[in-house]
């Protein structure tokens, strides 16, 4: 698709897979406008960071460190993990966007 303009989204698009693709595109453009440098404070007083806003609760998943989603591809790898696990089942590769608030408050919806 012609979302599909940049390295980074399509990788992206090759881990999450084709049926996902533009959902992940666009709660991610809505989350951080696609900007691996865009942080968050929550008021719960953690913090997102990156490309998926990967909230700082799970910055202890293997390969979810500070030190590597910096990388932007890693980010990605991060993402695809939290998204993976988010149905209940892990490597399933079925997973859900539940945890974006994007998705959550259908804000991703005017980027589709």
């Amino acid at each position: 698709p012609e979302q599909v303009d940049t390295p980074i989204k399509e990788y992206a698009c090759k881990k999450f897979g084709e049926f996902n693709c533009l959902s992940m595109i666009a709660i991610f453009q809505a989350e951080s406008g696609w900007d691996n440098e865009k942080w968050h404070y929550n008021d719960n007083g953690t913090l997102d960071y990156g490309l998926g806003q990967i909230n700082s609760v799970n910055w202890k998943l293997p390969g979810c460190s500070l030190k590597e989603i910096v990388d932007e591809y890693k980010n990605i790898d991060c993402s695809y993990l939290i998204w993976d696990r988010a149905d209940g089942i892990i490597e399933n590769s079925k997973g859900s966007f539940e945890p974006w608030v994007a998705f959550q408050n259908s804000n991703y919806l005017s980027h589709l």
